[in-house]
């Protein structure tokens, strides 16, 4: 097997084709994922060819590389895929879809080391909420993301409505769960720059031409929650018509200004808790351009005069900041430590499970209820104790103690009459499953041994993931 079967595995969801029939058929054959090394360490490097038969390589030195696959991997808007100039979601930097060129990644193993995190550091993904552009992310998306493409996750943009937005607070995970459902997990939600664009069509009853209005509390909120202290940029665009600029925009922007996160201690410095704060960087930008009169095919009364409508964008940015230590910054401290809450429930359908004895309760309930209902009342609730309490245990012997502490019972009685063989024979079946599955674990694990050798021996990049 090559690596470059399974490269397209580990590049950002959008680029992603159906995945190796080789791939898969061996992730079923060992109940193990495959996975491709990415870090270029010395013993990554090691299983590379070393081109230096190549002057990219033996001449040209490693900072002028990086800025040839920043080139090479830079996302760009593909023509062949344009929008409609009257479509909500046009404007400059989003006129087609964006998109991302990954061959140079398969030219050979020595590149993908060290180009193979350009595409999603430099990728700008965007989230809209309500009227959606075609290539818009959504948290399916982001739940697909290998470890390695969320290590480098660069660029969210979220375009959103004020009524989808202006209910925010600092809640710890409230704006994560916009993104990313699901329990939190280290390092699943660290963009390094954190854009939100209020679009002319955002603002409240912008059909009607009402005045501006902006509620502070929300983007405060934003600035002081931890979700966003692993992010070295925060920046707020705010786009209205060109007439409401002077009159009506700058006063917000003026309030905006002002504005600063809270101090609180997100990182560890040689061990030791430091805080960090987002203050306001630099003066705001003015970015200015015109689209039709017709929005999504239609004139709205207040523009009905016109057939050009002239926009103005005002954009300001905040920096991550550490008070403590003014020369500090966030690519070398940008992993916020975080609480993780370990989901230690298996499923006997989970295909990765390294422990399928292991149940939930509503798996237990399940298996005994047809077997439960010729029982008595005293005899259910102790049966499903006895075997709830093995079930739960670490290992297939507490499971299996279970079992005998109710046969002894149930042996002792004759009231249980056929019940106990229809128990004795469901869990038989079961017990002899957990055995049979317990030997196939065993020897896939031994047979995955002898793939990591082969993989090694042929300075294969391949591995299985732990």
């Amino acid at each position: 097997m090559e690596d470059e079967n399974v490269l397209q595995m580990f590049l950002p969801p959008q680029t992603l084709e159906p995945r190796s029939q080789v791939v898969e058929s061996t992730e079923q054959q060992f109940n193990r994922r495959v996975a491709i090394e990415y870090d270029e360490t010395a013993e990554t490097l090691a299983r590379c060819h070393s081109q230096d038969q190549s002057p990219l390589f033996s001449v040209l030195p490693r900072e002028l590389r990086d800025y040839i696959w920043r080139l090479a991997t830079s996302p760009f808007e593909d023509d062949w895929h344009s929008y409609e100039k009257n479509e909500y979601y046009y404007r400059p930097g989003h006129t087609a879809r964006l998109k991302t060129h990954f061959e140079l990644l398969l030219a050979c193993r020595r590149v993908w080391l060290e180009a193979n995190a350009f595409p999603m550091l430099q990728a700008e993904h965007c989230f809209w909420f309500y009227r959606a552009a075609p290539d818009a992310r959504d948290t399916a998306w982001m739940k697909k993301l290998k470890p390695m493409n969320r290590e480098n996750f660069g660029h969210l943009h979220m375009f959103v409505q004020m009524f989808a937005i202006e209910n925010l607070t600092s809640s710890k995970g409230q704006l994560r769960e916009k993104f990313l459902k699901g329990p939190a997990v280290e390092g699943d939600f660290q963009p390094r720059m954190f854009t939100v664009t209020i679009r002319h069509t955002d603002w409240w009853n912008w059909e009607s031409d009402e005045p501006l209005r902006f509620e502070d509390s929300w983007f405060q909120a934003m600035l002081d929650t931890g979700d966003l202290r692993s992010t070295h940029i925060i920046k707020l665009e705010l786009e209205t018509l060109d007439y409401k600029v002077d009159n009506q925009l700058m006063s917000i922007v003026k309030r905006l200004s002002e504005m600063e996160s809270r101090t609180i201690p997100t990182h560890l410095v040689n061990g030791i808790p430091t805080t960090t704060k987002f203050v306001l960087h630099g003066a705001p930008e003015v970015q200015r351009w015109s689209g039709p009169a017709d929005i999504n095919d239609t004139k709205y009364a207040p523009y009905s005069g016109t057939e050009q409508l002239n926009y103005c964008v005002v954009m300001l940015t905040w920096r991550l900041t550490f008070p403590d230590h003014p020369r500090a910054h966030v690519p070398t401290l940008r992993r916020a430590p975080r609480v993780v809450q370990e989901d230690t429930d298996r499923s006997k359908d989970d295909e990765w499970s390294p422990e399928p004895w292991r149940r939930t309760d509503c798996e237990i309930t399940e298996i005994l209820e047809p077997i439960t209902r010729v029982l008595s009342k005293s005899h259910r609730r102790y049966m499903t104790r006895c075997i709830r309490d093995g079930c739960r245990s670490k290992t297939p012997l507490g499971y299996g103690k279970g079992l005998t502490t109710w046969n002894t019972t149930v042996n002792a009685d004759p009231v249980c009459g056929e019940s106990i063989n229809r128990t004795n024979t469901f869990y038989a079946a079961e017990h002899e499953w957990f055995r049979r599955r317990m030997f196939d674990t065993a020897m896939k694990t031994e047979e995955a041994k002898k793939w990591r050798q082969k993989w090694k021996q042929e300075g294969s990049l391949l591995r299985f993931e732990d």
